[in-house]
């Protein structure tokens, strides 16, 4: 596990700012909600972390290793997108296992991993089945499982429980926090959910056109927003 630092991050896409001078530390073993409007810049952070595209200026550390110009692959970091990107041709277990498979671990080694994976999301009954066949719900954990299953240093979200119903959305809140603290990864999930962001987090980044707005604790960002915006957009979370 390892913790990550942001220091002075740019990106712009023409003439458009999507990250401008972004500061932020995610210590080791915390779970982090990046929070703003659509093109606020948290999923242009979030691929900049995991090595999707790279800065235009700044810095980004791992475990203390600057990783800004090192290709995704080599970043040891599980990802979760919104629509989970399972392969809907294979079984959950092989979809668990493709990052293992990819590296070249023997056979033994998968199996268990992979078991080892299923037990912690509790889906270890349902390792034959394919994507089609399971719900909302448990698609996403079959997502986190192939995410985790490598042993990442960093787990990154992006807006995982977008696309489940309200009741399926706040239980999975409680796993996924169950299971990180489980497993005890730094954890930084991109949400425009204000609530999410507020009951799930250790610690809370918000952004607005690119820029850092207040970053700290929910207590303190719920009590003392530092802008108009911040407490605007907090709305009734804020109440």
């Amino acid at each position: 596990m390892a913790g990550v630092q942001v220091s002075n991050l740019s990106r712009n896409f023409g003439a458009h700012k999507a990250l401008d001078d972004v500061s932020i530390d995610f210590a080791d073993g915390g779970f982090y909600a990046l929070l703003g409007p659509s093109g606020s810049g948290k999923t242009t952070l979030l691929r900049q972390i995991a090595g999707f595209d790279f800065p235009d200026s700044g810095r980004i550390a791992i475990g203390g290793e600057s990783v800004e110009r090192v290709p995704v692959e080599r970043r040891r970091i599980g990802m979760v997108f919104q629509n989970y990107a399972l392969f809907p041709n294979m079984s959950v277990a092989d979809n668990v296992a493709f990052g293992l498979s990819v590296r070249g671990e023997a056979k033994a080694t998968i199996a268990s991993e992979v078991q080892r994976a299923l037990d912690l999301v509790q889906l270890r009954k349902l390792g034959d089945r394919r994507p089609h066949q399971l719900s909302g719900g448990q698609r996403q954990r079959v997502a986190l499982a192939r995410a985790i299953v490598t042993k990442p240093r960093v787990l990154l979200l992006d807006e995982p429980l977008g696309a489940l119903d309200k009741a399926l959305r706040v239980d999975m809140q409680i796993e996924l926090k169950r299971i990180q603290r489980e497993i005890g990864i730094t954890t930084i999930f991109v949400t425009h959910d204000q609530e999410e962001a507020l009951t799930m987090s250790d610690r809370i980044g918000i952004l607005r056109d690119g820029r850092l707005v207040q970053e700290g604790p929910p207590e303190e960002i719920y009590d003392s927003p530092k802008s108009e915006f911040a407490a605007t957009f907090l709305g009734d979370a804020n109440i």
